[in-house]
């Protein structure tokens, strides 16, 4: 259901979805992050990697932001900083501060990431990143660019620069010419 759910949002097929989720499972089950919670943190780095690919983030390709979040996963600094996102130490020290002075379940946690054991270290940057992420980015521009034809078409446009990254520009022409016959069809849509 998830899948095709995501498959009408991102118009990509319910099977890639479900491909790039077992991709990534396997990827933070490997970090050391529990059986449990890979399915979880493999859905939301996946709607992380599809937002910021429809935001234009690495050109718009989903594969490449994708390598990005996980690079970051596993500690690589520089590529996932172009995201807006960090996982350098330093960022990962002040998301812990911050978790400390909640309190609570948070009172006793560490606030040194380098004194974390490595699992510790992949939950943190987990975390943080997802904390980032609600923060930086508006997601509901997202959900209600679903609800209308402009929306929906900006999401298509976006979808359409990313399989012309991944194919290369011998493509371009015929969706150019394509589109040139497209748009007229969907102002009058619009306008209906």
């Amino acid at each position: 259901d998830w899948a095709n759910a995501m498959e009408y949002a991102f118009g990509i097929s319910a099977k890639e979805l479900i491909g790039d989720i077992n991709e990534l499972t396997g990827v933070l089950y490997g970090l050391g992050m529990s059986a449990k919670d890979t399915a979880l943190g493999s859905e939301n780095i996946l709607m992380m990697s599809r937002y910021l690919a429809f935001m234009g983030a690495a050109g718009g390709d989903t594969n490449a932001v994708m390598t990005k979040l996980v690079s970051g996963m596993k500690g690589m600094t520089q590529a996932i900083d172009d995201l807006g996102l960090s996982v350098r130490d330093a960022q990962m020290d002040a998301f812990l501060k911050s978790l400390k002075a909640q309190g609570g379940e948070f009172a006793n946690i560490a606030t040194d990431f380098s004194s974390l054991n490595e699992q510790a270290r992949v939950y943190v940057r987990y975390a943080s990143l997802i904390d980032q992420f609600t923060r930086n980015y508006d997601i509901t521009n997202f959900a209600d660019a679903l609800t209308t034809v402009t929306g929906r078409m900006q999401i298509l446009r976006q979808s359409v620069n990313s399989l012309v990254t991944t194919l290369g520009t011998g493509l371009t022409k015929v969706l150019a010419n394509l589109a040139t016959y497209l748009i007229p069809v969907i102002k009058l849509i619009e306008q209906l």
